[in-house]
């Protein structure tokens, strides 16, 4: 159940029929086309889109490694700041994380211990916490292909919220037999979905390898 909660954190809401949280995917999403998310139609109202960056290249040749990767991080950083406020998590999938990781000398590579406590493997870039998430979406990396996709989302944490139903918070039923089945049932009901108040002070960004190591 944690894992399937998990996915549908990095999902837009619209798998099983509409039934699905509607996550990260649609609350910090793809800028190429903006959507309504909470009512509003952000491609009308610009104040309500997330910050955006497309078809950042991730090229370990150049000097500093993954120059562009690197100049993008910060642009995104920036940009979804304002004043005190900042970034307070980011996560990307396994290969972004691991690039960002080779790009740090030895003594750059500090950690949140507090994530660290929870179990999460996670390094710091400027003052936030970064983790890696196998559900991150974007394409697998395939042998001896041209380019691959990854992408990777800027959090503020103090804007979003997980709300739940009252009394649905994995709350177990009853065990009941079925009329038509020697066994006995229960149900495990969560009532919940995802939140975002403020979506400027969130960013996602899309990254294409064009090199490989």
């Amino acid at each position: 159940m944690m894992l399937e909660i998990n996915r549908q954190l990095q999902s837009d809401g619209t798998g099983n029929g509409g039934k699905d949280i509607t996550g990260l995917g649609l609350a910090v999403e793809d800028g190429a086309v903006f959507s309504t998310y909470g009512g509003i139609n952000s491609s009308t109202f610009p104040y309500w889109r997330n910050q955006w960056i497309s078809d950042v290249q991730l090229d370990p040749t150049t000097t500093p490694p993954f120059r562009a990767y690197i100049d993008a991080l910060r642009t995104l950083y920036n940009s979804c700041s304002r004043g005190k406020v900042k970034p307070t998590l980011i996560i990307s999938d396994q290969y972004l994380f691991e690039k960002y990781e080779s790009s740090l000398t030895v003594n750059e590579r500090f950690m949140d211990m507090r994530l660290g406590d929870a179990g999460f493997l996670n390094l710091m870039y400027k003052a936030t916490p970064w983790v890696f998430d196998d559900d991150m979406p974007g394409a697998s990396l395939v042998v001896g292909a041209t380019s691959d996709n990854h992408e990777l989302v800027m959090l503020n944490a103090d804007f979003l919220k997980f709300v739940m139903g009252k009394g649905k918070n994995f709350v177990v039923t009853d065990f009941q037999r079925p009329e038509n089945q020697d066994a006995k049932v229960s149900q495990i009901l969560l009532y919940g979905n995802l939140t975002c108040a403020n979506r400027q002070r969130q960013g996602r960004m899309n990254v294409d390898t064009v090199h490989k190591e």
